[in-house]
C-alpha cells in the first residue's frame, strides 16, 4: 500500500488591475424601473498601468466616472435605464489597459426585467421511490390583479397538466409525466406553454425538466431550480488583490 500525504497550498493572487464586483447583478427589474451600482477599479502599478478605456456594449446601461483618474483607479456608477420589455438583459463592461501582458478585463453585467406575473421559470420533474414527482405550479399578480390560465400546451407532450384554480388572486395547476413508465436516465429539458390574460404575457414560456436521477438537474448537478438571475452577485468576489508597486531608487525592497 503506497502512503498518501495531502497538502493544502494557500497563496494569494496579484493582479495589475482589480475590479469590484467581478460581475454586476440588476436583480429583477419592473418595466421601465432604473436602478445604478457602484464600480471600482484598481490599478496595482499606476505608473506602468494605464487605463484606455471603460465602456460597455448595451446602450440601457450607462457608465459615470464618480471619482479617480481616467487612467488609473477610480469609481463608477453603473446604471440601468430601464426597459419596456420583459427580458434578460446580459451585457458586458471592458476595462481596456496598457502596461500588463492581460490587456483587459471583462464584466457581466445582467438584469431580468418582469411584467406583473410571478410564477416559478422552470420545473423539475424526477423519480421518487419509483414514481415521478408531481408539481404544483402557481401563477400570481405582483400588483394583486386578478389572474387567469386560459390553457396550458405542451408541444412535446411530456406532460399532463391540469388546471385546478383557472382564476382568481393566483391561478395554479399541476404537471405530472404523461407516461409514467417512460425512461428519462439522461435529462430531458422541454418548453410548456401556457396562456394568460395578462397584457405583457399573454403567454408564458416555461422549461420542465425530467430525469430519473435525483437532484441531477443538469448544469453541473445542480440542485433544485435555482434561477441564476436571483443570486446576488452584487457583493465583491475575491479574486486577488492588486499587484504592488515595483520598488525604486527611493523605496528599496525589503530584505
Amino acid at each position: 500500500m503506497n502512503p498518501r500525504l495531502e497538502l493544502t497550498i494557500k497563496g494569494e493572487v496579484l493582479v495589475d488591475v482589480a475590479v469590484e464586483p467581478r460581475a454586476v447583478s440588476f436583480g429583477q427589474l419592473g418595466k421601465a424601473e432604473k436602478t445604478a451600482r457602484e464600480l471600482k477599479i484598481t490599478v496595482g502599478e499606476p505608473d506602468k498601468i494605464k487605463i484606455n478605456e471603460v465602456a460597455v456594449d448595451d446602450p440601457r446601461v450607462t457608465l459615470t466616472r464618480k471619482s479617480g483618474d481616467p487612467a488609473g483607479s477610480g469609481a463608477y456608477e453603473v446604471a440601468f435605464n430601464g426597459s419596456d420589455k420583459i427580458e434578460r438583459i446580459a451585457a458586458k463592461i471592458s476595462v481596456k489597459y496598457t502596461g500588463s501582458d492581460v490587456a483587459s478585463i471583462e464584466i457581466p453585467v445582467s438584469a431580468m426585467i418582469v411584467g406583473d406575473l410571478r410564477y416559478s421559470k422552470s420545473i423539475y420533474l424526477s423519480k421518487k421511490d419509483g414514481a415521478f414527482d408531481k408539481k404544483e405550479v402557481v401563477i400570481n399578480s405582483r400588483s394583486g390583479k386578478t389572474v387567469e390560465i386560459k390553457r396550458i400546451e405542451d408541444p412535446d407532450k411530456k406532460l399532463t397538466c391540469t388546471i385546478v384554480t383557472r382564476k382568481g388572486e393566483s391561478a395554479m395547476f399541476t404537471a405530472e409525466v404523461a407516461d409514467p413508465s417512460a425512461s428519462y436516465k439522461q435529462l430531458e429539458q422541454h418548453v410548456l406553454k401556457i396562456y394568460t390574460t395578462d397584457k405583457d404575457e399573454p403567454v408564458v414560456e416555461m422549461t420542465y425538466m425530467l430525469t430519473e436521477r435525483r437532484g441531477a438537474a443538469g448544469m453541473g448537478g445542480m440542485r433544485g431550480m435555482i434561477d441564476p438571475m436571483k443570486l446576488d452577485i452584487t457583493k465583491p468576489i475575491d479574486l486577488g488583490r492588486p499587484r504592488p508597486p515595483a520598488p525604486t531608487a527611493a523605496s528599496p525592497a525589503k530584505p
